[in-house]
């Protein structure tokens, strides 16, 4: 996508806010020094998304664009830009001798605010049962069209317009900043994921924890071209959020219902830089490490809520909780 990036003029709820609006939006109490991004409301319309680490940012925003062509229900993209001299994280405060010539450059991100009711584990634990079930079910819908967006070819492992992984991505990569892929075949997908996974134990073993290898390395190694089933339809590119967390959902007021009720709401997912064509079973790991789970339902539920009858569906969850055993055990991300 070009950088800077302004969606058409027509298409902008307000004037789009500057580097300077930013700042001037940041609580007092609020002082980052980290690349974490950090989102502010502006204008009342406006998500402004900012971080000093472009790629991320960039990924994000290519996403959200690339998904503005689909059913997907996500925050619409207006504005992408950098910006060297504003201090909208409190970078001054932090480091008492920088100066704005000093301050890092920026990169900005400026989505439609969803305007909804956000969930947290608390909330949801309050939540009744046959409640949780319909969201469950609402989660399950945007999975099921976004997973229905095809990728490039068959074959294709990667990001949209036909790029890699970024280095953060679920693929660990042993190099920093590397770029991984993109690959044409679920082969070549496994074969670099696991040299990811030998190189990532060898430095485990030799220069950080000096980590023993034992039978249940040894066991997991020997079967992983075997349990992930290269020919198997578990490895079809399917398009995949990967970070399912409640915290990515926002809830909001369906324009087909005036119940009131949060099971009647519309989701909506945020945070997309993750997003990738990836093995059908990949959202079923992001599933199962981040989807809302209460304590007081069985275990299973909410797995089986997403892919009864749409969403991630088939649930592979041998695959998921095989890989999710490998990269506990060689060191990798989920």
């Amino acid at each position: 996508m070009p950088f800077p990036y302004t969606a058409p003029s027509e298409s902008l709820p307000a004037p789009l806010p500057t580097a300077e609006d930013v700042e001037n939006a940041r609580p007092p109490e609020l002082v980052r020094a980290d690349p974490t991004p950090v989102l502010y409301r502006i204008n009342k319309v406006y998500a402004v998304k900012f971080s000093t680490n472009r790629s991320a940012l960039l990924q994000e925003a290519e996403n959200l664009l690339f998904l503005q062509d689909h059913n997907v229900r996500t925050p619409k993209l207006y504005a992408t830009f950098s910006h060297q001299g504003a201090d909208p994280a409190g970078y001054l405060k932090f480091f008492r001798k920088a100066t704005r010539a000093t301050l890092p450059t920026y990169y900005y991100m400026v989505m439609e605010f969803i305007d909804g009711i956000p969930l947290d584990d608390e909330k949801w634990e309050k939540l009744p049962f046959e409640t949780r079930l319909k969201l469950y079910g609402k989660i399950g819908e945007q999975l099921q069209l976004l997973r229905s967006i095809p990728p490039p070819h068959p074959g294709f492992f990667g990001r949209v317009n036909s790029q890699g992984y970024g280095s953060f991505c679920m693929i660990a990569s042993h190099r920093k900043n590397a770029i991984n892929g993109p690959f044409h075949s679920y082969g070549a997908f496994l074969k670099h994921a696991w040299e990811t996974f030998e190189i990532n134990f060898i430095y485990q073993v030799f220069d950080i924890v000096e980590r023993p290898i034992n039978p249940e390395h040894q066991i997991h190694a020997d079967n992983f071209f075997h349990c992930l089933e290269e020919n198997s339809a578990s490895g079809a590119s399917t398009l995949s959020h990967m970070d399912l967390k409640l915290e990515n959902m926002i809830f909001t007021p369906s324009a087909s219902s005036t119940s009131g009720r949060i099971e009647d709401y519309d989701l909506c997912l945020i945070d997309w830089e993750y997003m990738g064509w990836y093995p059908a079973w990949a959202d079923a790991c992001s599933a199962i490490r981040r989807l809302p789970r209460s304590r007081s339902e069985p275990m299973f539920t909410g797995y089986w809520s997403i892919s009864n009858k749409i969403g991630i569906k088939p649930f592979y969850l041998a695959q998921a909780k095989f890989w999710m055993s490998c990269a506990e055990l060689f060191g990798a991300a989920i």
